[in-house]
């Protein structure tokens, strides 16, 4: 049965035509027949014969037409392919798949929603502020609101504050270079990229370079001249962010050479965290052990974790997404206990934005499950991690 839905999705033009030349050619037919036992006049019966033929000879014409026009119009996607067979093991590149539409409405709500109400925030709770850092962090989830940020531009309502945005985010920073001049509100002088060695994996810089970086920022930003003019906003995603069985307590949990190091060092000293996430990266897991676990084919790089402190929580803010109550996501639980904990206002070490997205994913149950869950091993052990019957 569904290679049959398959077949007719695929062909569903061309089946059409056919069957709209067998139904005008059968009609014919019929006619013909008709007239034909009547005695009518043999001239009828060539013009009927030869209508049916030339029927025939347009239905095979425009059959030709669809399918040339569908073979031409997949040549770029061949290409393109081809590309992506080059780039099969390159992690980055399959990052980009998992929650890309996710992904580009949460950049799209945190420039134009979220981060003006935290700025606003920002600047009522710092009367001495005169600069605003900004940091992005690299990954995937970041990327794209380096496009939305450059188109939309930064909103500030003190005309007195200024800002400086800091990235380690190589991607971001190209993207920044894919988009017409013209739509641009902020350049990209108005970017300063943090030095250090390039990470493949994540598009990033990383190592001991751009730790010495952000440590110039960390000196003036408290520095007795500074300390309170300057204020720091990170903006920081995680490979995962591991929540607690009642996504109480949230740690940013990363792996990589010098990955880590960056977001817990960022975490560790800015003013202000924006963590930033699709919903199915937020897992119901006490610790990173669990995921070193189900990971386990590079024992060198392991996953760790930094809970993000007390102290902090009522400076740190979760954007992700929310679902729909008709949803077929098999991570609606996870959004149904987020919604719960702000509704009930019930103490976590982070507060829950009021802008996260509506987003429910197309598709059929198994479309809708490797969309919100597309690693495998996360799929495979399902029940282990989210606490919920099997997929």
């Amino acid at each position: 049965m569904g290679k049959i839905k398959w077949f007719y999705r695929r062909y569903k033009a061309e089946i059409k035509i056919s069957c709209i030349v067998a139904g005008a050619s059968t009609a014919i037919g019929i006619f013909a027949n008709a007239v034909l036992q009547q005695g009518s006049a043999r001239i009828i019966i060539d013009i009927t014969l030869g209508a049916i033929v030339i029927l025939l000879l347009l239905g095979i014409l425009f059959n030709l037409k669809i399918l040339l026009t569908n073979f031409i119009s997949k040549i770029p996607h061949k290409l393109v392919n081809d590309k992506e067979t080059y780039l099969s093991k390159d992690k980055y590149w399959s990052r980009l798949k998992h929650f890309p539409e996710e992904k580009s409405r949460i950049a799209e709500v945190l420039v134009n929603k979220t981060l003006p109400k935290i700025i606003k925030q920002i600047c009522k709770e710092n009367a001495d502020i005169h600069t605003l850092n900004i940091i992005l962090d690299s990954g995937t989830t970041i990327t794209p609101i380096f496009k939305e940020l450059v188109c939309s531009g930064i909103n500030l309502s003190e005309s007195n504050v200024i800002y400086e945005i800091f990235t380690n985010n190589l991607a971001g920073i190209d993207e920044i270079y894919k988009i017409d001049p013209k739509a641009c509100k902020l350049g990209d002088r108005e970017f300063s990229l943090i030095g250090g060695k390039p990470l493949k994996t994540y598009r990033a810089t990383t190592g001991r370079p751009t730790l010495d970086f952000l440590e110039t920022i960390w000196a003036k930003q408290n520095g007795k001249i500074n300390k309170g003019k300057i204020i720091t906003l990170a903006i920081l995603t995680a490979n995962w962010f591991t929540c607690g069985m009642g996504f109480e307590k949230i740690s940013i949990t990363a792996k990589g050479e010098g990955h880590f190091d960056f977001k817990a060092d960022v975490a560790k000293n800015s003013h202000y965290i924006l963590l930033v996430s699709p919903l199915g990266k937020l897992l119901p897991i006490q610790s990173d052990q669990l995921l070193n676990d189900l990971v386990p084919e590079d024992p060198d790089l392991t996953y760790q974790s930094f809970v993000i402190p007390p102290e902090k929580a009522s400076r740190t803010y979760l954007l992700t997404s929310k679902r729909p109550q008709t949803t077929l996501s098999p991570i609606a639980g996870t959004s149904l206990r987020l919604a719960y904990l702000k509704d009930n206002k019930i103490e976590t070490n982070y507060i829950l934005c009021e802008d996260c997205p509506l987003f429910d994913p197309e598709g059929d149950r198994y479309e809708v499950v490797v969309t919100e869950l597309p690693h495998k091993y996360i799929r495979d052990n399902f029940q282990k991690v989210f606490h919920d019957k099997p997929l």
